[in-house]
């Protein structure tokens, strides 16, 4: 069986969402007032991936929840982890209020939560974790002891050792569209291809290009990053992100410009 590269989990979500629900488009409804379950469903990758372009924090807890409810946690824990952390960066002043919000998640959801919290490294991180402590069961509160004595490593200079890592820098530049994270992404560009060099990690170098390549295709924005990329690189970077922006010209009105990004 084929299986393309689970890297871009976010990329494929926004296609999915304008995907026209089957039969409602072709056919009409024959009763309007009754909507399907798929109609009603908040569309969690349509609204993280819009986030950058059209920010909406008043909605975040219950975001906070749909992930829940949608299973997205268990599924997608790393992923959305390092999207909460960049949106919490950007708010911080609203960080308290969301992760008291998430006391009714699971033990495990509320985990994610705090690494969240402690990710993004606003001034009121430790406060916040500490102030979870007292309500939480053991096992949470051991790994908050963990977190309040070091730092963590900034994502953006993380080892890319496998495609969870290309999910989560994809996530936190969709949470709040910093050229770092797509500059983060082109390193990957560097792994070789050769038999000598573990599949796993060629997998990873290949499941970047395609990313790279899906997104400049669909967002101004990333393709403006990939040129300033390529016109200060040299190498196999400036060669593989001269071919995608070659691949990846834009028609007339073919692209969404989603506004200037910042570093």
């Amino acid at each position: 069986m084929t299986h393309r590269p689970r890297a871009l989990a976010l990329v494929f979500g926004l296609a999915c969402c304008i995907t026209p629900i089957a039969g409602q488009e072709a056919t009409g409804s024959e009763n309007p007032a009754v909507e399907s379950v798929a109609e009603k469903a908040f569309d969690l990758s349509r609204w993280m991936t819009t986030f950058h372009a059209s920010p909406d924090p008043d909605r975040v807890a219950f975001v906070i929840e749909e992930m829940s409810r949608q299973g997205s946690w268990k599924k997608n824990g790393a992923l959305d982890t390092a999207f909460l952390a960049e949106v919490f960066r950007q708010y911080p002043d609203r960080v308290a209020e969301w992760v008291s919000g998430a006391a009714t998640l699971a033990e495990d959801e509320r985990h994610y939560v705090y690494i969240a919290t402690w990710w993004s490294q606003v001034p009121v991180s430790a406060s916040v974790l500490e102030g979870a402590m007292d309500s939480e069961t053991s096992v949470n509160r051991a790994a908050l002891r963990k977190y309040l004595d070091r730092k963590p490593t900034p994502l953006q200079e993380m080892e890319i050792a496998g495609p969870e890592v290309l999910d989560m820098l994809w996530a936190s530049y969709f949470a709040g569209g910093r050229a770092v994270f797509v500059e983060r992404l082109t390193t990957a560009l560097t792994i070789p291809l050769g038999d000598e060099v573990d599949v796993d990690l060629r997998t990873v170098r290949q499941a970047a290009r395609w990313s790279l390549e899906s997104n400049a295709r669909q967002h101004a924005d990333v393709r403006r990053i990939l040129e300033g990329v390529t016109a200060r690189s040299t190498g196999v970077v400036h060669d593989e992100l001269e071919s995608i922006l070659a691949s990846t010209r834009p028609d007339d009105d073919s692209e969404v410009d989603e506004g200037d990004t910042g570093p």
